[in-house]
């Protein structure tokens, strides 16, 4: 997965985009968020904010919040023969329609993403980050490799009130929240911009091919460091693979150009 990131920056001018948090993808969850809020045992953010966002359009929610759509009808195999299935099904109660995915270049349509975590984390962030759109990242205890260096309020806004057992936390603070960014970009413009820009400049330092190629050799080369016989068992290890025949020598591909 280290490699799996974006490459490419999508733009669209701000006043263009659409006033909504979207977001598309497979109804992967971690299945971690039980009894968060009452009357619902087993929250999945992804389906939760699909049936959220369904329910709005149904009822002619006015103004829009969000554009939220899975791709595959949701199977969750772990609470398919327990007895939390109904309380996943409490969750969001009613059958969710099934979208179209969607190239990354839609999602520089709207003015925020939502971040939403997969199994475990999910692996989109740094292709959000090279659009010029807001990130609203739900709260998770899941972590990639660069996430302890991204900072709220200076690369993304947080969101998902829950604590897992609480039973009293808001899985819908996520309106609150964007009712608050559309009064600061209405005060100051350039407010939610200084955001954009440091997640923009973060995923084109760290996070494109050239940087994690970086981080690899770096990661790699520290842990070289940590065994004095490291380098005496490669020399060895590599000798052999040429003897059997195995070994390529590669041309130089250093990222420090």
């Amino acid at each position: 997965m280290l490699f799996f990131g974006g490459n490419t920056f999508y733009s669209l001018p701000w006043h263009l985009k659409r006033d909504q948090a979207y977001f598309r993808g497979i109804p992967f969850c971690s299945g971690i968020w039980k009894q968060t809020v009452p009357g619902c045992a087993v929250a999945c953010p992804r389906t939760f904010y699909a049936w959220r966002s369904d329910l709005d359009a149904r009822t002619n929610r006015t103004p829009s919040y969000l554009d939220v759509g899975i791709v595959e009808p949701p199977h969750m195999p772990w609470v398919n023969d327990t007895n939390e299935k109904q309380g996943y099904i409490n969750c969001n109660p009613d059958a969710l329609p099934v979208f179209e995915r969607t190239a990354m270049s839609r999602h520089a349509k709207y003015k925020y993403l939502l971040h939403l975590e997969g199994i475990a984390y999910s692996s989109r962030l740094s292709q959000l980050m090279l659009t010029n759109s807001l990130v609203l990242f739900q709260r998770q205890p899941f972590l990639e490799w660069f996430y302890r260096s991204l900072r709220p309020g200076v690369h993304y806004v947080p969101f998902w009130n829950a604590t897992i057992f609480a039973n009293n936390g808001s899985l819908l603070d996520v309106y609150d929240i964007i009712d608050d960014l559309r009064r600061r970009d209405e005060k100051d413009p350039r407010d939610l911009q200084r955001m954009i820009t440091a997640a923009n400049n973060f995923a084109m330092k760290f996070t494109t091919a050239t940087g994690r190629a970086r981080y690899l050799r770096e990661a790699l080369t520290a842990y070289r460091a940590l065994f004095i016989d490291m380098d005496p068992y490669l020399e060895q290890f590599v000798a052999g693979l040429k003897a059997q025949g195995k070994w390529k020598e590669a041309k130089d591909s250093s990222v420090d150009h």
